[in-house]
């Protein structure tokens, strides 16, 4: 005769099972996968970007079909955002022009940076299951940034 012995207490829905661990530890995994996957695509996009005479951004080799502007800020209210000219800072970055780079965005080189920073930490997550730098680094590195953007563009807005 086969006997099944049953728990004295029932599980509970919060109580961790080794479906729900493996579910969760997939979603972590594919999480860190798309943040991997955007910080690569962002270096990659710009090493296949140029910035054309005027400030427009376009694929190498394609001149005349330049990309459309994407500041809303810009497009509806005439003004500059506290991000106008990272993307031609990172692309001239990505080129080795440094100067270009500083030139088009003071910042960008910190948020180029942080994003490069990122590759690694999500490597690392997505093989091993945690990032390099814990949730609480990252979260206080890119507000420390995004700060940084905004201090950058009130200093700007005042002529400095």
């Amino acid at each position: 005769m086969l006997s099944v012995s049953l728990p004295a207490t029932p599980l509970t829905s919060s109580e961790p099972t080794p479906i729900r661990d493996a579910a969760r530890l997939a979603r972590k995994r594919d999480e860190q996968l798309v943040w991997l996957s955007l910080a690569v695509a962002v270096f990659v996009l710009a090493a296949v970007l140029q910035v054309l005479p005027g400030g427009r951004v376009a694929m190498v080799g394609l001149p005349d079909y330049p990309l459309p502007h994407s500041c809303t800020s810009r497009a509806l209210f005439g003004i500059d955002c506290p991000g106008c000219g990272l993307t031609r800072s990172v692309i001239y970055l990505t080129h080795g022009d440094l100067l270009a780079s500083l030139s088009v965005h003071r910042m960008g080189w910190l948020a180029a940076l942080w994003i490069a920073l990122q590759i690694p930490n999500r490597f690392w997550a997505v093989r091993y299951v945690r990032p390099l730098f814990s949730d609480r680094l990252s979260r206080w590195s890119a507000a420390a940034v995004l700060a940084a953007l905004f201090a950058n563009w009130l200093l700007l807005q005042c002529g400095v």
